[in-house]
């Protein structure tokens, strides 16, 4: 599977909401999720099922966010803080490995209202299943999100 950039990115992107510092979170979502390009909301992606359920595990809010626009390859880019405990300091294996993780813009009023945005879902990293010990989070070189400029 290949990174997949949602319809949640677009309405947020047109109503003005993807601002430096604005409340991401990411969710890391285990083998068997299914991401849907035409999602919207949180409500609207298979996390109920599929996310990461080791003890331990939290959602992780990006810290340092920034989006910029990348001239030279005519993209969107989403970049924030590495963290080595992003998702927890002791987190233990989950069910089903994890697969990939899913960025999402809080909207409403907690980063499980059915007001967020489910922005993207990336795979192409290396996702390690819980240990005991802490489950972080290494930013890919250049962000998360591409968005070619229609």
């Amino acid at each position: 599977m290949a990174d997949v950039l949602m319809q949640g990115y677009h309405v947020a992107r047109d109503a003005g909401l993807l601002q430096d510092d604005a409340p991401i979170w990411f969710a890391i979502a285990m083998d068997g999720t299914v991401p849907d390009a035409d999602s919207i909301f949180v409500d609207d992606t298979d996390l109920v099922t599929t996310e990461y359920d080791g003890a331990g595990y939290d959602r992780h809010e990006a810290a340092g966010v920034t989006w910029a626009y990348d001239s030279s390859d005519d993209e969107m880019q989403l970049d924030c803080d590495d963290d080595p405990e992003a998702f927890g300091d002791t987190v233990v294996a989950a069910s089903d490995p994890p697969a990939g993780v899913y960025t999402i813009l809080q909207a409403g009023g907690s980063p499980d209202d059915s007001a967020d945005y489910v922005l993207g879902y990336n795979d192409s990293g290396s996702y390690g299943n819980g240990g005991g010990g802490a489950l972080g989070l290494t930013v890919p070189v250049g962000g998360f999100l591409y968005s070619k400029q229609g």
